[in-house]
């Protein structure tokens, strides 16, 4: 049908300066290109959210008691991996938090965006632009919830398996314990001494961790929220607005838009009229 034809049109020009957008060909009002935003989203958003992560002021305490925990009855005469291991996996877990809230202000990002374009190209149409925002959202919304579960996944592997053998925490291993060595074998006992260097080693390891989320976070958004979003949404709103809705309904005009067009059309006979009486004149 007609109606049917049109709306299909319409989708197809949605997804199109949706795309457009994100590749940054394109702006919408004043804002910044879809593809910019997101740039300075992973710049700033990302970076800023995982250098937050750093060791507590109280870690040398924290890192004590652990010594004292895993090496029960013996003295820890030298640098306990097991008291190591478990705080590093403490570690590794608060990432979680900040990470997803990078992923949520990506998704923010591309909300507002959805929003622009669906303004621009449904802007005669309410419902249709009400509809396809809710379409739009619930496949959004779903690719978030894969990125966060990919992440997720991804802290479970770091969480299980504490990699020492990492080449970058090899290199700087032993010069963090020859450091303190040299720096504290007359002062300290070997317990204090063993504080300092596991504080040392963790802060390597944060460094480690955060500078593999730098690469994997920005790939898991790319790939979840903007690809697979984008390959799938024109799919998608056919499937639920061309195909199983109702083409006639979401077409209703605005009332004040057909109204102004139904006046211009007026106007348009009106002067045609005027016209052809001049012209027999």
């Amino acid at each position: 049908t007609d109606h049917t034809m049109t709306l299909i049109k319409l989708i197809h020009a949605y997804c199109n300066a949706f795309s457009d957008n994100m590749s940054g060909n394109s702006t919408t009002g004043n804002s910044i290109a879809g593809g910019m935003s997101l740039r300075e989203v992973f710049l700033k958003e990302i970076e800023e959210k995982l250098d937050s992560i750093c060791l507590p002021q109280d870690i040398s305490r924290t890192i004590e008691t652990e010594v004292r925990r895993t090496s029960g009855t013996r003295p820890a005469l030298f640098t306990p991996n097991r008291a190591f291991d478990n705080l590093a996996r403490d570690i590794v877990l608060r990432f979680r938090v900040p990470v997803k809230r990078s992923i949520k202000r990506c998704v923010e990002s591309i909300v507002d965006i959805i929003a622009a374009v669906g303004k621009d190209i449904f802007v005669r149409f309410p419902t249709l632009k009400r509809e396809a925002h809710k379409q739009a959202m619930a496949l959004l919304m779903s690719k978030q919830v894969e990125a966060e579960d990919f992440i997720d996944s991804y802290l479970k592997l770091e969480e299980g398996y504490i990699n020492t053998n990492h080449r970058l925490f090899t290199t700087s291993r032993l010069k963090i314990e020859v450091d303190n060595k040299d720096t504290d074998s007359n002062e300290l006992s070997f317990e204090s001494r063993n504080i300092k260097v596991i504080e040392g080693l963790l802060n390597l390891y944060i460094d480690i961790i955060r500078n593999q989320l730098m690469d994997v976070v920005p790939k898991a958004i790319i790939f979840y929220v903007i690809r697979e979003f984008s390959d799938i949404l024109h799919n998608h709103l056919l499937l639920n607005l061309a195909t199983n809705g109702k083409p006639e309904e979401l077409l209703v005009e605005d009332e004040l838009i057909e109204s102004k067009r139904k006046k211009a059309q007026q106007m348009v006979v009106a002067l045609q009229q005027a016209d052809v009486i001049a012209s027999m004149f």
